[in-house]
């Protein structure tokens, strides 16, 4: 068969094929008959196709189903009432108590809360037999933008003054109103709006009210929350907005520029990599065989010892003297157990009184009046004083001027609850205040005498310790009215108020009040303890890093005779803490930084890494800004450890002989871990002096046995000293909490303050006349004035402010470039390992947006002193200064400290010398 005869016959097969898919078939090419097709009927297909037709109908139903209760679970109801109906256990179905005294002050039988049938209905009842702070509180979910009307029946049996039976909301902002004293049933309605973003409401219903306590019964029925439009508002209503109490920080919190965000990018990047890559040329530096490539560390001698004692007891000495008073603080106390309570005074003659001043215990809810006894009318008058929660600051001394003539003078209660520890009255004699001292014999009171009421005489118990105005020698001042109440708050196991720090820093504050009493003194010893501490810490430290006593002392002499290391810690605040533990946390890794684990041993490299990481556990549990230092301790070990590798691979990682030989270029190899030795690549076990005799050829370290019994079990080892005991010191810092928290675990007292501290710190909207921003700190553009006395001779004045010595902090900047251009030259490690710890402690404030003050500096300033000293040094041995130099350039740090003393301590000067130390407008003395 030819080609041709091929083709034809696939032709016509293709043709037969497409005549059969037509229909045609059949020979000689005639059409086949056509089949006519039967359309199905409906009946047909339903019958045939009935499961899958009701698993169909079954998956709408589902879905139409589900869709509804997803409608349903997101559309907010229009309308919620509630009856109080009770319930067979007396609980409160979906609604939730909040009790202050029980919370806070481990007082649980102050209030009572439960459903009951009263006058024919069901109602709930909130009893407290003294003033509290109790509610019941529900979220509820609301349409954003809408308006809601709020109707609630309300009953109240002899409830005190202040915030009453009320409607309001739970940790939002906004009371509806309030009813006090003894009413029937009463129907009250207010209109509701809510934001324009707002998806749920905490509704209140309570006796008292944050800040405003009281006592008393009341009864709630019948609470109706209805939606309803803008339109059936009556005219002239305000409407009530419940605001969550964060709304306003997280609405109007700014956040951080992207250009800052990529400046702390670029100085994270720039610090550790000219850590890394100087310590790396330094490693390479030493490439001799044998050489040691551990940093040989300064130690101290006896002269050091001596020149440490001088210092700290000259340090002691300035830090200590005027610092506070010995003399306690008035302690007694009265607080009004009730409204109605009152003590009188008679003094022998009447006075024309013109000040009345008072010292203030822990703030509370509650008000006092003053009222003077009127002679022609026989009766009490009120004066224009009245002192409430606003007026009172934890322990320190308060005024009012006043204006009235009596012999008989009455401080009424008009609310119960606030505390006051003494109260005393002046007069003016030549221009001059003069005490008016009342007759002990003469006080009559009326009160209602509790467990932790006090005694109203108690308020003139104490006579000789009433000041006309407060001094920082009697008085807390700045943030003092936080920290020593919460050190005063943990000593008697009462509600903590201050809760945005971790409680260590007033666990040390507890001391010197144990040791000095409730005094000035007192509060403000562990902190001005710790401060001079820092002048033998900072010697260690340069000793170490310089290796000479000089420049020990040189490092120790500037931190001595900074201005922010007086007057920060002379305040009993806990930044003091903060600075101490960062700076001993990395004292210690510098040691495991300059050595190599692979020649000291692993046993003896694991020393300074357990004491770093004790110092971390200590510092964080003093203050969060210490995990910054945590997260350079960090960035440092693990490059430590890098390099150690790139030793080993590079073959520059020799073990040194044991401690009782002397390390020699040529000469034995040492040990790696403890009494084994390496050789050959494996490990020799023996003595120590017989195995070095044993060893002839030095061994270099083999990264096998590096990386299984050096670098694994360092790490794992870390997890327990960084990770394992900070953290357990952490928890344990939080013990004096459980007796204000009766009810909840020490875990989950931790959790909760994490999660509140948290949220101050990120959401903090505070704004203060002394804050700055980061980079003006190093050239103290803003510095904080933190006290002004006024209680002192016309022309003169007492003040205190937070700056740093100009001679330090401005010498400080071009240092740390030079330094660190210097130690690149030089091929030298140590400015790189502060680099990162200068970095960490400064970087991480440019992504912070809350306010801050230039006392954020301090720890990253302490770093800084490094810089000072490495540039001094190296011009100095390069002979381009003279060491008189640095003499000169010491002796002005001292005069400038000396000069600005008085607005470092609040020693009186004249006017004039203080307007003289302002060398920028923007400077306040």
């Amino acid at each position: 068969m030819n080609e041709s005869q091929e083709k034809m016959n696939e032709t016509q097969e293709i043709i037969n094929e497409n005549e059969i898919i037509n229909g045609n078939s059949g020979s000689g090419g005639q059409p086949a008959e056509k089949t006519p097709r039967r359309k199905a009927s409906f009946r047909e297909f339903v019958s045939k196709n009935r499961k899958l037709l009701i698993a169909a109908a079954v998956i709408v139903l589902v879905i139409a189903v589900a869709v509804s209760v997803v409608l349903a679970a997101l559309t907010p109801p229009g309308r919620y009432e509630f009856t109080f109906r009770k319930l067979k256990t007396g609980g409160l179905f979906g609604w939730k108590i909040y009790n202050y005294r029980a919370e806070f002050e481990s007082q649980n039988n102050v209030s009572t809360f439960g459903a009951v049938h009263i006058d024919g209905r069901d109602a709930l009842k909130i009893s407290s037999e003294s003033v509290n702070d109790a509610r019941i509180y529900r979220e509820l979910r609301v349409q954003p933008g809408a308006f809601y009307k709020i109707t609630v029946s309300i009953k109240t049996d002899n409830v005190s003054e202040g915030a009453g039976a009320n409607l309001s909301g739970y940790k939002m902002n906004g009371k509806a109103f309030s009813t006090n004293g003894t009413t029937d049933w009463r129907t009250t309605s207010v209109y509701l709006e809510t934001l324009k973003d707002q998806k749920t409401v905490n509704i209140s219903l309570g006796l008292g009210c944050y800040g405003s306590e009281c006592s008393g019964t009341a009864y709630f029925s019948d609470l109706i929350i209805e939606k309803t439009s803008w339109e059936k508002i009556p005219e002239g209503t305000v409407t009530l907005k419940l605001v969550p109490t964060d709304y306003d920080s997280a609405q109007n919190a700014k956040g951080v520029s992207i250009w800052f965000k990529l400046l702390f990018v670029a100085v994270m990047i720039a610090a550790v990599g000219y850590c890394f890559f100087a310590a790396h040329r330094s490693d390479r530096s030493k490439e001799a065989p044998l050489a040691p490539v551990s940093e040989k560390n300064g130690k101290f001698g006896r002269a050091d010892i001596i020149i440490v004692l001088i210092m700290t007891l000259i340090t002691g000495l300035i830090s200590f003297i005027g610092a506070g008073s010995t003399e306690g603080s008035p302690d007694t106390y009265w607080k009004p157990a009730s409204a109605g309570e009152f003590v009188e005074v008679s003094f022998d003659e009447p006075k024309t009184l013109s000040r009345f001043v008072f010292f203030g215990g822990i703030p509370k809810s509650g008000s006092v009046k003053l009222q003077y006894f009127d002679e022609e009318r026989g009766e009490f008058r009120d004066t224009s004083v009245k002192l409430t929660k606003e007026d009172i600051a934890f322990y320190r001394w308060g005024y009012k001027n006043i204006s009235f003539t009596a012999r008989r003078v009455r401080i009424y209660a008009d609310s119960a609850g606030l505390w006051l520890n003494e109260v005393g009255f002046y007069e003016t004699v030549d221009g001059n205040f003069v005490q008016a001292v009342p007759v002990a014999s003469s006080i009559a009171y009326e009160f209602t005498e509790t467990e932790d009421s006090g005694k109203p005489s108690n308020l003139f118990d104490e006579q000789d310790e009433v000041r006309v105005e407060r001094s920082l020698m009697d008085s807390t001042y700045f943030d003092e009215i936080y920290f020593p109440r919460t050190a005063y708050e943990q000593i008697h196991g009462l509600s903590i108020y201050e809760r945005t720090h971790p409680p260590l820093g007033k666990v040390f504050m507890e001391i010197g009040i144990l040791l000095f009493g409730m005094s000035t003194f007192g509060w403000r010893f562990a902190g001005i303890f710790f401060g001079t501490l820092l002048v033998p810490l900072i010697y260690a430290f340069a000793l170490k890093v310089f290796k000479k006593s000089f420049w020990a002392f040189t490092a120790a002499f500037l931190i001595m005779f900074d201005f922010m290391r007086l007057t920060q810690t002379r305040l009993a605040t806990i930044d003091t803490y903060a600075c101490f533990f960062s700076l001993a946390m990395t004292y210690f890794m510098y040691d495991y930084f300059t050595t190599k684990s692979y020649e000291v041993g692993f046993t003896r490299s694991l020393k300074p890494l357990f004491l770093s990481g004790l110092m971390f556990g200590l510092g964080a549990a003093s203050k969060w800004t210490c995990i910054y230092t945590g997260g350079a301790l960090a960035i440092l070990f693990f490059i430590a450890k890098i390099r150690e590798i790139f030793d080993v691979g590079a073959g520059r990682a020799y073990r040194l002989p044991d401690r009782q030989e002397k390390p020699k270029r040529s000469g034995k190899a040492g040990r790696l871990f403890g009494k084994g030795r390496l050789s050959g690549g494996g490990i020799l076990s023996g003595s120590g002096s017989q195995q070095a005799e044993l060893t002839a050829e030095p061994a270099k370290v083999c990264m096998g046995d590096y990386l299984l019994r050096n670098l694994l079990p360092t790490l794992l080892v870390c997890v327990i000293f960084f990770v394992i005991i900070p953290a357990t010191i952490y928890v344990l810092s939080y013990v004096q909490y459980m007796p204000s928290n009766p009810n909840k675990s020490l875990l989950q007292i931790v959790i909760d303050n994490q999660k509140y501290m948290y949220d101050y710190h990120s959401k903090l909207d505070a704004t203060h006349a002394y804050s700055s921003m980061w980079y003006t700190w190093p050239i103290m553009v803003r510095p904080i004035w933190y006290y002004v006395g006024y209680n002192v001779p016309a022309g003169m004045r007492s003040t205190i402010s937070a700056l740093g010595n100009p001679a330090i902090w401005w010498i400080g900047i071009p240092c740390i470039f030079g330094s660190s251009y210097l130690a690149w030259r030089n091929k030298d490690q140590r400015m790189a390992f502060f680099a990162v710890a200068y970095a960490l402690q400064y970087a991480p404030w440019i992504l912070v947006n809350r306010v801050c003050f230039i006392y954020h500096y301090f720890s990253a300033f302490a770093f800084s002193i490094f810089f000072i000293v490495y540039l001094l040094k190296e011009l100095t041995d390069k002979k381009i200064l003279h060491r008189a130099v640095v003499f000169v350039y010491l002796a002005i740090v001292l005069a400038l400290f000396v000069i600005y003393y008085p607005v470092m301590t609040g020693l009186p000067v004249a006017q004039s010398y203080v307007d003289a130390l302002k060398l920028f407008s923007s400077w306040s003395f």
